[in-house]
C-alpha cells in the first residue's frame, strides 16, 4: 500500500487556479520552494481531485471505480467520469497496471493505513443493490488488503474517512477534534480504530472554537512536506503544532484554505498524491489501424463505419467531416448502451429459478462477455475522441459536446480543455485492466465436479 510519506508527486485540477486563488498561490510557492513534482490535471469536472482518481496501491498498481456520489445527483456536471479516466490511463501509464471496482466510491473514504484501509459505511449506502458480504469481499479484493469500516455520520452527508483520520505511519492514527462537538461518535471512532492503530486525537483548547476546525486533519503530505490547511484562527498555530510532534520527521508549514474549506474540503481532497516512481506519464503516439481493429473487434461493432476514419489514419490525408466524426462517436455511444440493456437483462435472468443449470452456465459466460465488451467500447470511444482532436476543426466537438449539445461558448471551453489534456499529452502504452466484480451468491448448487460459475478473472490485456 502506498502511504503519504512514500509519495513524491502531487496532481491538482486544473480548475484551482481559478477556484482558489489564493490558496493555489500560496500552495504552489510551497511546493516549488520544497522542490516538489507538481502537475495540473485538465481532465476533472471539479476540484476535489482525491474523490474520483485511482487508489494506488502499489507503485505500479491502481484501482478505478465508479464515482457517482448521491450528493451530486442534482449537480451530474461535476461528476468526473472514472471510466473515461480508466480508458486514458491505458495510453499514458504503460508500466502500470489498473483495477476497476464496479462499486460506487469517493476516494475521500479511502484512507490508506499499512497494510488496511478505513472508510466509513457510507459506502453500503452508495451500493444498496448488494450485500455487505459482497462489498466487503469486492473491497478487499480489489485493495489487496484488510478493510475497517467507521460509523458514518449522517450530518456530514460526505462520508469521507478522510476527514476524521490521518494515517501518521508506524501503525499510528491522527483523529480529528469529534470530541470537541460529538462525544459520542468520537468514542466510537476511537473504539473500532484503537483495535489496530494507536490513535492521537487533535483537540483545541479554545473558548469559540471554529465550525470548520474538522478540516486540520485534511492535511496534504507528500514525502516528508506536510501542508496543513489553515483557517486564520488560533486553532491554526495548535493544529501545526500537534500535526508537527505527530510527525516529527517530517517539515510542517501552514496554507490558508478557507477557499476549499468553505464548500466542504481541504488541501488532501483537492489533491492526487503518487508514488511516480512506476507512474510516469510518457508521450502519446496515435492508435494505428491494426489496434484500432483489435477493440473493435472486442466491442463487437461493426468496422464498416471506420472506413473513412481509417483511410484518414493512414495517410493523415483525406480528412473526415465533423458531422462523420459525430456520428461515428454517436453510433459508439448507442452501441455501449445497447450493451448495458443487454447486460442487466442478462444479470435479472441469470436469478430465474427456472433457469436450468447449463443455462445458468451459459448465462454467466454471456455476462462476463458483455461487461469486457462495455470496457473495450468505452476504450475505443475515448481513443477517437483523442485521435479526433488532430484533426482540423475538430475543436468544435467531444463526447459532452456531441451528446448533450453545450453552448456554442461551452463547446469552445471544452475543446481547449482536450487540446491541453495532460493525458493526452502523454504516450501510448500497454495496460491491464482487472475489472473486480460481484459474487453471485444466490445461484443453486453446483456439482463439485463441475466448473465454477465464478472462475478467477484473468487480467485483460490492451
Amino acid at each position: 500500500m502506498v502511504i503519504d510519506s512514500q509519495t513524491n508527486k502531487v496532481y491538482f485540477s486544473s480548475w484551482i487556479p481559478e477556484t482558489c486563488p489564493k490558496l493555489w498561490t500560496e500552495l504552489q510557492k510551497v511546493l516549488r520552494d520544497n522542490h516538489v513534482d507538481t502537475a495540473l490535471l485538465t481532465c476533472t469536472n471539479d476540484i476535489w481531485c482525491r474523490d474520483f482518481m485511482p487508489i494506488q496501491i502499489a507503485p505500479d498498481k491502481m484501482v478505478f471505480y465508479d464515482y457517482n456520489p448521491d450528493y451530486l445527483q442534482k449537480k451530474k456536471k461535476y461528476i468526473t467520469n472514472t471510466k473515461k479516466l480508466a480508458s486514458m490511463f491505458i495510453r499514458v501509464m504503460p508500466k502500470v497496471g489498473i483495477k476497476y471496482l464496479n462499486l460506487k466510491l469517493d476516494g475521500g473514504n479511502v484512507v490508506k493505513c499499512g497494510d488496511t484501509i478505513v472508510m466509513t459505511e457510507k459506502v453500503f449506502h452508495e451500493n444498496k443493490k448488494l450485500s455487505r458480504e459482497d462489498i466487503e469481499e469486492m473491497l478487499r479484493d480489489a485493495f489487496e488488503c484488510d478493510i475497517m469500516f467507521l460509523p458514518w455520520d449522517k450530518s456530514e452527508k460526505y462520508g469521507h474517512s478522510d476527514g476524521i483520520i490521518h494515517y501518521l505511519g508506524d501503525n499510528k492514527v491522527l483523529l480529528t477534534n469529534y470530541d470537541d462537538f460529538d462525544s459520542d461518535y468520537y468514542h466510537q471512532f476511537k473504539t473500532i480504530l484503537e483495535q489496530k492503530f494507536e490513535v492521537i486525537p487533535l483537540h483545541y483548547p479554545v473558548k469559540k472554537k471554529h465550525e470548520d476546525n474538522w478540516c486540520y486533519v485534511n492535511y496534504l503530505q507528500i514525502g516528508n512536506l506536510v501542508i496543513v490547511p489553515q483557517l486564520g484562527t488560533p486553532e491554526d498555530e495548535m493544529a501545526i503544532e500537534q500535526i508537527q510532534k505527530a510527525l516529527p520527521n517530517t517539515k510542517v508549514v501552514g496554507v490558508s484554505a478557507i477557499e476549499a474549506v468553505k464548500d466542504g474540503g481541504a488541501l488532501n481532497c483537492l489533491s492526487w498524491n503518487i508514488d511516480a516512481s512506476e507512474a510516469q506519464l510518457v508521450s502519446d503516439n496515435p492508435y494505428k489501424q491494426y489496434d484500432y481493429l483489435e477493440l473493435i473487434e472486442k466491442a463487437d461493432i461493426e468496422p464498416i463505419v471506420f472506413s473513412p476514419y481509417f483511410a484518414w489514419l493512414e495517410n493523415r490525408e483525406n480528412l473526415p467531416t465533423n458531422d462523420y466524426m459525430n456520428e461515428l462517436l454517436r453510433y459508439i455511444d448507442n452501441s455501449q448502451k445497447v450493451t448495458e440493456e443487454i447486460l442487466d437483462a442478462a444479470r435479472k435472468a441469470l436469478h430465474d429459478p427456472e433457469l436450468s443449470l447449463p443455462d445458468k452456465f451459459e448465462t454467466q459466460d454471456d455476462i462476463r462477455q458483455y461487461e469486457y465488451q462495455i470496457v473495450y467500447t468505452n476504450l475505443l470511444l475515448n481513443a477517437i475522441l483523442h485521435d479526433s482532436l488532430q484533426i482540423e476543426e475538430a475543436n468544435n466537438f467531444s463526447r459532452t459536446n456531441v451528446l448533450e449539445n453545450p453552448s456554442s461558448q461551452e463547446i469552445e471551453r471544452k475543446a481547449s480543455q482536450f487540446h491541453d489534456l495532460i493525458f493526452y499529452n502523454e504516450e501510448f502504452g500497454r495496460f491491464y485492466i482487472e475489472p473486480i466484480l460481484p459474487p453471485f451468491h444466490d445461484d443453486p448448487p453446483i456439482d463439485p465436479i463441475m466448473p465454477p460459475i465464478d472462475p478467477p478473472i484473468d487480467d485483460v490485456p490492451f
